[in-house]
């Protein structure tokens, strides 16, 4: 692939940026209750994101781009929520946390997998992309169950108090 020289293109074009606008995008739609296809293209559109990340072995680019992308929109049918999973549940509470944390673990994950398993193959990258998959949902949710769950509880104690200290006191009545 081309990388541009021009600093501009260079940073409008970068795969993270684009990845974030395609999740705009798709935020914009399924605000507005556009996503509502058959669960069955759901489905195939989040098969055919993973596998188009399966392609980019842990590279940068546009596979991987457009894999999130199909992964996320598949995601989000309408017809999930309907599940009612613990599972998916946790994960949905979980998000924010594996989001932030999932580079992290992919970068140390790699490292160990690269040492264990030296040969590249496609069963090779299958299970690395099955044991990311549970890596990066577990330390995510260990990290909300015990750091943003407990930050925002504290967070709330904090805004209430100075909530109350913002409201004056009811002036007191004359009779």
């Amino acid at each position: 692939m081309a990388e541009p020289t021009n600093p501009i293109l260079t940073t409008y074009t970068n795969p993270r940026l684009l990845e974030f606008a395609g999740g705009a995008v798709i935020g914009y739609f399924w605000s507005r209750e556009v996503l509502g296809v058959r669960p069955w293209v759901s489905v195939i559109g989040a098969g055919l994101g993973t596998w188009l990340i399966s392609l980019a072995g842990g590279e940068a680019g546009w596979s991987p781009m457009l894999g999130a992308i199909l992964i996320v929109g598949g995601c989000l049918n309408p017809a999930l929520p309907e599940l009612k999973s613990r599972l998916l549940l946790a994960l949905g509470d979980a998000s924010y946390s594996i989001y932030l944390t999932h580079l992290f673990t992919l970068a140390a994950l790699r490292i160990v997998w690269v040492r264990a398993m030296p040969s590249e193959s496609l069963v090779s990258a299958i299970a690395f992309l099955a044991v990311a998959i549970a890596a990066c949902a577990g330390v995510g949710c260990a990290v909300y169950q015990w750091v943003e769950r407990p930050l925002i509880g504290k967070m709330r104690v904090m805004v209430r108090r100075r909530a109350d200290l913002l409201v004056p006191s009811p002036a007191p009545q004359v009779s």
